[in-house]
């Protein structure tokens, strides 16, 4: 009854692999454990521990339960109070958490104002507080992959460090020449890892 057209072509499945590593190594980022391992070719293989496992700072509230202004406060004043870091700091949260911060009135008012902002290239909510601003960043696909949804984690980007091994390159490999398959590939490597400075400026939000 009806015609589509679909564009699924060598670039979308290019696009769409690309897609697909990206994202996992932003789950890395966030949650991986560092550690070693052998591969199939008995090559060894190192991981890097993800900013949650960096992070000692901690605060906590009841998830579940309805959130006040005051407990809305007490996470703002823990995340600045106590630090030498700056007075604007990356807040990423999971899905449940965000949609318990949006019973808080002083938050509800802020998200309505539609305050946003590119900062780093993402976009953000800006709330400001007594202590300091934040950015908010809904990470939901990220912390639901993890089981964190009740979680969050502050960032001072100014004390997040990328050390590069190997930037992101893509190498032609002519699979017909070397008599593996009739085909030609694209491999794509990165080899990266985050890494936190001054810890007490950052810290993770959990629901218990």
């Amino acid at each position: 009854l009806q015609k589509k057209k679909v564009a699924l072509d060598f670039m979308f499945y290019k696009e769409n692999t690309l897609w697909d590593m990206k994202s996992r190594m932003e789950v890395s980022n966030f949650f991986g454990d560092k550690g070693q391992t052998t591969n199939k070719n008995n090559e060894i293989v190192f991981s890097a521990d993800g900013v949650w496992n960096q992070i000692p700072g901690m605060t906590t509230y009841t998830k579940g339960t309805a959130f006040t202004n005051a407990d809305y406060v007490r996470i703002c004043r823990e995340v600045f109070e106590g630090n030498n870091g700056s007075e604007r700091r990356f807040f990423f949260v999971g899905g449940d958490l965000q949609a318990a911060l949006m019973e808080v009135p002083a938050y509800q008012k802020q998200i309505e104002a539609k305050n946003t902002e590119v900062v780093l290239g993402v976009r953000v909510t800006k709330i400001e507080t007594s202590f300091g601003e934040l950015l908010i960043k809904p990470a939901c696909e990220i912390f639901k992959t993890k089981d964190h949804t009740f979680d969050g984690v502050v960032l001072d980007m100014n004390h997040v460090v990328k050390y590069v091994r190997e930037p992101l390159q893509t190498t032609q490999l002519n699979l017909d020449t070397t008599g593996q398959r009739r085909a030609n590939a694209v491999r794509m490597l990165e080899d990266y890892c985050l890494y936190l400075e001054n810890l007490p400026v950052h810290r993770k939000i959990v629901g218990i």
